[in-house]
């Protein structure tokens, strides 16, 4: 495993909260840090702040309307074109449940609803990319013999049964593998 200091570390909604406060942890450790959001200006005051609090000109930003599929897969080609060697990729953005003004769920450009555009289609559309795919393997992944590799996966307690100690996706139990997210970034 690289050092911090030669990772490029993607980290989408990284413009507030957990994932802002995860890219200036990285940016402060001395990691590239790829921060990725949907609004130019943020994206643009959220890198210009973590480059001068972190001290670190390896900070740099992207615009993507991460419910788009089709702008999914050209952010990933503009970070690929950019960044051929891309170490990690950390799906932090997310939104809840958006209605419309008829009160039914919002819906993405693709006709999905919203929600499940972002949290659910945008990770899984990103992480089948030409990126990631050349970055890190066949999307089950691969690694070299005596890698050192890592998996963290954060879960909600309130979706027992789904991603908990019920499933069958996840038989360790969700409260394990969401206690295991608390080691990957030391903050």
């Amino acid at each position: 495993m690289k050092p911090i200091e030669e990772q490029i570390i993607l980290v989408t909604g990284s413009t507030d909260g957990i994932g802002k406060i995860t890219a200036r942890k990285l940016a402060e450790k001395g990691a590239t840090v790829l921060i990725l959001g949907r609004s130019r200006q943020k994206c643009e005051d959220t890198a210009g702040e973590i480059r001068q609090g972190a001290g670190n000109d390896k900070v740099q930003n992207y615009v993507g309307d991460l419910s788009s599929l089709a702008e999914v897969r050209n952010l990933a080609e503009k970070v690929s074109s950019n960044h051929p060697q891309l170490q990690v990729l950390i799906n932090n953005a997310g939104v809840g449940a958006v209605k419309g003004e008829d009160g039914q769920p919002s819906r993405s450009r693709d006709g999905y609803p919203l929600c499940f555009a972002v949290n659910c289609l945008h990770p899984g559309s990103l992480l089948d990319t030409k990126m990631v795919r050349e970055n890190f393997g066949s999307p089950m992944g691969k690694a070299e013999s005596g890698a050192d590799v890592e998996v963290y996966v954060a879960t909600d307690p309130a979706l027992e049964g789904t991603t908990g100690a019920n499933s069958t996706l996840f038989p360790s139990g969700g409260n394990q593998i969401a206690a295991a997210i608390s080691n990957a970034v030391p903050v």
